[in-house]
């Protein structure tokens, strides 16, 4: 498996990935404790509506054959240059997401023949779907087990769209030709011309209905996220 880090894959260092440790990203709990009441209360979901996460921290492990002092001098300086210390996103493989991430990168002389590379990412919780639903997609890495097609694109209106929501509660951006009234989840909101948001809109994951009324096109920008 390669790894791709901004627009650097790894392999092209020599790179060889050893291991990876992919970390859960630890919910952000909130208790109340109130007297003459057994156990706490839990307040985790009141304001949102679903949990928080921080930030998850994941470790990749390399090794490259370097032959020399010098020669590793010379890579892991220049790796260090290109990616250390930056905000990028990472992908792993031929994964269809990817994360967002601050990255760190340690070495280490192992033999003569061999030093270590190790790089850190403080990622951002949940990784992103490379692909928004304005994409187009490309068949040859297309994971027809896992990933979702998703082409909201030019909804006639008036007229219906079934957006299939990923584990990352999200928003959506609309583009429409003209101004359309647009129903979700029970509730209508004004759509004006051009690109803009509902900040009331959320999408959660599973299948959810927008009924569009007026005339014109519309497009839904939505991009999916997971761990």
């Amino acid at each position: 498996m390669d790894v791709q880090i901004g627009k650097y894959k790894m392999g092209d260092f020599g790179l060889n990935l050893l291991g990876m440790e992919l970390g859960t990203p630890a919910v952000r709990k909130n208790t109340v404790t109130i007297p003459g009441r057994n156990g706490a209360l839990d307040l985790t979901e009141a304001i949102a509506g679903f949990p928080l996460y921080d930030n998850a921290t994941h470790k990749l492990t390399f090794d490259f054959q370097d032959g020399t002092y010098d020669e590793w001098v010379s890579v892991s300086g220049d790796l260090r240059g290109k990616i250390h210390g930056r905000r990028l996103p990472v992908v792993l493989g031929n994964d269809s997401y990817y994360y967002d991430a601050r990255v760190s990168v340690d070495s280490s002389k192992l033999n003569q023949q061999y030093s270590q590379v190790v790089i850190t990412l403080d990622a951002a919780p949940y990784k992103l779907a490379q692909k928004t639903s304005l994409d187009d997609w490309e068949w040859d890495s297309f994971d027809f087990e896992t990933d979702i097609i998703r082409d909201y694109k030019n909804i006639q209106v008036p007229g219906e769209l079934v957006v299939i929501g990923d584990v990352m509660p999200t928003g959506c951006v609309f583009e429409a030709s003209a101004a359309v009234t647009v129903t979700y989840d029970g509730k209508s909101y004004q759509i004006p011309k051009g690109r803009s948001t509902v900040p009331d809109i959320l999408i959660m994951e599973g299948e959810h209905t927008m009924s569009f009324s007026g005339s014109g096109t519309v497009s839904v920008e939505y991009r999916g996220g997971r761990f």
